[in-house]
């Protein structure tokens, strides 16, 4: 399951048709959001690994319009996953 939310992260990292935040893509390609010294961000080439139920969860509500809720038997049945 692991493999497949990282492969559709990276998918939809790449779409160009979708209107993504450069910081949006730095979740997705889990690399490092940084803020410099005078409070500029930026996306940086380290890795900034991420659960993988956090990016099941923001494909879902980004691109599915779609949640889980965290009362449904689908969330608890993910956590023990």
């Amino acid at each position: 399951m692991e493999g497949w939310i990282n492969y559709v992260c990276s998918d939809f990292a790449t779409l160009t048709e979708r209107k993504l935040s450069s910081y949006e893509r730095a979740f997705l390609m889990e690399k490092r959001i940084e803020i410099t010294e005078d409070g500029q961000l930026s996306v940086s080439n380290r890795d900034n690994y991420q659960k993988t139920i956090a990016k099941l969860c923001y494909v879902l509500r980004r691109f599915g319009n779609y949640s889980i809720p965290k009362d449904s038997s689908l969330w608890h049945q993910l956590q023990e996953a």
